[in-house]
This record gives C-alpha cells, structure tokens and sequence, in this order.
C-alpha cells in the first residue's frame, strides 16, 4: 500500500514507444502502465491481487498536456484486472511532458456499508476479551484508522468471523513484529469482503495462523485462524475493522455495532470486557 513515484519526461516527436510498468514497494501488487501511441499517453491500472478490491488514486503533473479521455479518479480496481484509466494528449504542438505518482489502499471507495448489520464478536462464543484501543485511541487509531478496535488476547486464541463474506486477501508468512512502524508492512492478516462491499480486516495474527483461503465463503463465527502479535504492535492482540477504500494508502473505517449480552455496543470504550454470545 505504499505510495511509487515514476516520472517520465517524453518530447512531441511522433514515435512509438514500448509499454512501461510501475509497480508499488510493497508487494507488487498494484501498477500502472503506461502505453504511447504517437503523441498521445494511455493509463491503465493493474490489480493482481485475484481478488481483493482496491481503490488507486493517480496525481498527475503535466507540462503542455491534458487528459482528453478518462476520469481523474480514484479508480476501483477489482481483483486480477486491467483497467484503462485515462488518456493523456498535448494541448498544442511542441515538447510535452508528464509526471505521475500513484497509491493505494485496500476496498472500494464506492462501497456503502448496511448500518443494520449487528456484527458477533470476532471470537468463540462464551469468551470475553477486553478492548486494548478503542475509537479513536490515541496510539495508533485516528484520522481514517479511528473506527478501528483492538481485543487483548493471548498468541494462539481463535479468531471467528463476525459477518459473513468471502475471504479476499489472506496473508500468514511473517514472523516479525515489534513497537515500531518498521514492522507495519509485516503484520498478518485475513480480510473479508461483505455482501454490501466493505472489508472486515483481521490483523496480526500469528504465522501460519489462518485457517482460510482467497476465495472462500466464510459464515459468520466461522473460525478463520488464530491471533498473534505480528506486524505493527506493542502486545498480542487482534486488530478488527471495517473499511472501503480511500484516497492515499490507508483505508477508511467504518463504525460497526457488535452484539453483547447488554445489547449493541459501538465504538466500546478502552479497557472494557465483551463476552460474545450466540443470537
């Protein structure tokens, strides 16, 4: 999800070109691809992910140039695609040039989430965890992450679904994690996509630590694998939110309401236990 910067600088002359593709530093998965065709420039966005969504965003610096066709964007890319953005064409003759710089961030930016849905707790019936950083929290949830929760539990404890889905992205090779923002990228995670095209996000879990693959139907309070303290974290626990995408690398979280023995609760205060129940 991190941000590249490619800059190409092509003079007015009437010649072909190869494609060229940039990739992003953090996996490879996201690209965009640039073909010229005379004096014209043609933007394609890649996705190959097999199938989590995500949403590109593209800033452009253009020098005697314009967009003649496309969108500014941001642009959905579904899982494995390619995707024509826009087309870029110079405003009058002479030398032209253009720069771009993309990024990333998981989901679609034109999902609405259902504010009906009662979420289960994301963990076995009959267990309780307290919140370790609620909304909001100042350590690390705020701005698009304030919506996120963090549960206190133990390396090893099983981690159930809270709504049903398909699993779009799972991740459970690193064994790295630590206080410090060098470990973000190493987290592992499983993540879902609901019917109404938000992501449910289950982060630090523990190596081999998920029991689902991309493209699986998971059901609510299915197992799906075990926490851990993977990735960017100061003690075990499990991160759960759920997001669309955004402009820039990181998601947008949604407020979600979880079912307790006291009723739905949203955005549970710090420090509080929730026992998951069964409806």
């Amino acid at each position: 999800m991190l941000r590249t910067l490619l800059f190409t600088v092509l003079l007015g002359f009437p010649i072909s070109v190869p494609a060229d593709i940039a990739c992003d530093n953090a996996g490879g998965q996201i690209c965009v691809e640039t073909q010229r065709d005379g004096d014209r420039v043609t933007l394609y966005g890649i996705n190959r992910f097999t199938h989590l969504p995500v949403t590109l965003s593209i800033d452009l610096d253009l020098s005697n140039m314009q967009r003649a066709d496309g969108a500014p964007g941001p642009f959905v890319l579904r899982g494995d695609s390619r995707v024509e953005l826009m087309t870029l064409a110079p405003l009058r003759s002479g030398a032209w040039s253009y720069s771009y710089r993309f990024d990333w961030s998981m989901g679609d930016i034109n999902a609405r989430h259902d504010d009906r849905v009662l979420y289960r707790l994301p963990y076995a019936n009959g267990r309780d965890f307290a919140i370790m950083q609620g909304c909001d929290g100042g350590f690390t949830h705020f701005g698009n992450d304030r919506y996120a929760v963090d549960f206190d539990m133990p390396v090893g404890t099983p981690v159930h679904a809270a709504r049903s889905g398909r699993a779009v992205a799972v991740v459970e090779s690193s064994d790295s994690g630590g206080p410090s923002r060098d470990f973000e990228n190493d987290a592992n995670y499983v993540v879902i996509e609901q019917d109404d095209g938000t992501l449910a996000r289950y982060f630090h879990l523990q190596r081999n630590g998920a029991v689902v693959s991309p493209g699986d139907q998971i059901e609510s309070g299915q197992l799906i694998g075990y926490s851990g303290n993977t990735g960017y974290s100061t003690d075990p626990h499990l991160h759960f939110d759920v997001v669309i995408g955004a402009r820039g690398t990181v998601s947008q979280t949604i407020p979600v309401s979880f079912d307790t023995p006291g009723g739905a609760i949203q955005c549970p205060r710090e420090g509080r236990r929730l026992r998951a129940v069964a409806r």
